[in-house]
């Protein structure tokens, strides 16, 4: 005989909703471990004296091909993390496609990606830094110090 109240009612998600938070998570892994190996390149060749500069994701292999373009030892060295890096961002570039195919056919989605990004709900209440210090500090007077 079971006794009343052991067991309470555990809200589950469905399997959609928990394909579509495996999917999100895959997609940032690979997006982190991308930008984790184009910082430690970036961190070798700083070591040799060259520095990488702002380049975009599109062109940072051959800025680095570039760098590298006098010395055979290192580009032997770099070359392994950018095929990596590479293979880490199409797969990366699939997932994203999966994630904005999902999107477009949602229409909660839909209707939130169309909100401008100006638009802010969230401006209220003001927060005042902790060293502020009012100008009074006497009870009647404080109230219009705070503004």
């Amino acid at each position: 005989m079971m006794p009343g109240n052991l067991f309470r009612p555990v809200h589950v998600k469905t399997l959609t909703s928990r394909r579509r938070r495996a999917l999100l998570i895959a997609r940032k892994l690979l997006q982190d471990k991308a930008i984790a190996i184009q910082n430690d390149i970036r961190g070798l060749l700083r070591n040799f004296g060259l520095k990488v500069g702002m380049v975009g994701a599109v062109k940072f292999e051959a800025r680095i091909r570039e760098l590298t373009e006098g010395m055979p030892d290192l580009a032997e060295i770099v070359e392994p993390l950018l095929e990596a890096r590479s293979k880490l961002r199409e797969n990366f570039a699939a997932l994203h496609r999966k994630l904005l195919a999902i999107v477009r056919g949602d229409a909660v989605c839909r209707r939130l990606t169309t909100i401008p990004a100006s638009v802010r709900w969230w401006r209220w209440p003001i927060t005042r830094p902790s060293t502020f210090r009012p100008a009074s500090t006497t009870p009647r007077r404080s109230d219009r110090s705070w503004g």
